[in-house]
């Protein structure tokens, strides 16, 4: 590999573990937005109740750190790209391991993301219904309860889910923790393999030359013997 080969990659390589650990941290407090949302809808809504304005501090939170996450896994995507070519021009095990790793990550993280997403944009389409549904103030308002008690439920629901969701995701950093542990361990292990060749070259350099010092050997000898016969019987 050329020296101008490894220095672009050790550049890629660092500003993709930087980014790695950005977009980690940015889905993990969008998950953890995700799964207080509904307290804070709540909290919201009593507000409401009262006539006082709900805050959209929550939604301007989401949507700003939903746009931190997409650049950052564009950004990703476009390093593991450029290493990508590196890879396949430098030919390296080591290299490709390392490429696929990186997508394997951005896969998971987008995964995580987009399920996250989907889950705020049915709470948010819920409280929107429900809370219309209970300002109006009619005398027969059977119906509303009952939406009420819907949204109660979906509300609690929906805190559940947020609560499993963040203890899934700390249980998957950990498992990301030991695949990258795994993933430098091959790596080392195929740097190890991609030496036994000039291994292998060293012994049979060795071999050949013992080889011939034995003939070397066997001559002088033999041609003691043959002196010695002559010597005597000459």
């Amino acid at each position: 590999m050329m020296p101008s080969s490894n220095v672009e990659w050790d550049q890629l390589r660092r500003e993709a573990t930087k980014l790695e650990r950005q977009l980690e941290d940015r889905v993990s407090k969008y998950q953890m937005l995700n799964a207080n949302t509904a307290f804070d809808t709540e909290m919201g809504y009593g507000k409401q109740k009262m006539g006082v304005g709900q805050g959209n501090d929550s939604d301007d939170s989401a949507a700003l750190l939903s746009a931190e996450i997409e650049r950052t896994m564009a950004a990703l995507g476009d390093l593991n790209e450029r290493m990508s070519a590196i890879a396949k021009r430098t030919q390296s095990s080591q290299h490709t391991l390392l490429v696929k790793r990186y997508r394997e990550i951005l896969y998971d993280y987008n995964a995580d993301y987009q399920k996250a997403s989907q889950i705020m944009e049915k709470r948010r389409e819920s409280t929107a219904l429900f809370s219309g549904a209970k300002m109006r103030n009619h005398d027969n308002d059977t119906a509303t309860e009952h939406l009420l008690r819907e949204r109660n439920a979906i509300s609690n629901s929906m805190k559940s889910a947020g609560n499993v969701l963040s203890q899934a995701s700390e249980i998957k950093a950990d498992l990301r923790s030991q695949r990258a542990s795994l993933g430098s361990t091959m790596g080392y292990l195929s740097g190890i393999a991609a030496n036994v060749p000039g291994l292998n070259q060293v012994m049979d350099a060795i071999r050949k030359k013992r080889s011939r010092d034995d003939m070397i050997l066997s001559g002088v000898i033999a041609s003691c013997i043959l002196f010695t016969l002559w010597y005597l019987f000459g």
